[in-house]
């Protein structure tokens, strides 16, 4: 009976590691975000680079004309500094324009 109940807790424990590491895996795919380094030349010769969202706006200030200033940038990003400005409401009020 004792070989059953530890057989029986070794399956439950085996289900619910791997029920955990399926839930880690899809709040890490709902946190990653994709972003792309990019190269546009244009018609004139002019190459620009720059890093692109996976909403396919590029990233604020991203674009330059030197690929080293924007691999720094791709591997800062990597690293997990913010691509956005951070804006936080410091007040709010409510008038009676009456």
């Amino acid at each position: 009976m004792d070989i059953e109940w530890e057989e029986i807790k070794k399956d439950i424990e085996q289900e619910n590691q791997i029920e955990e590491e399926q839930i880690n895996k899809q709040i890490k795919q709902t946190i990653m975000k994709k972003y792309q380094l990019m190269q546009k030349t244009e018609n004139n010769g002019e190459v620009w680079y720059y890093i692109l969202k996976e909403d396919g706006f590029s990233v604020n200030n991203s674009w330059t004309k030197i690929l080293e200033n924007a691999e720094k940038m791709f591997d800062e990003i990597e690293k997990g500094k913010p691509t956005e400005p951070i804006i936080k409401i410091l007040k709010t009020i409510e008038v009676n324009e009456d």
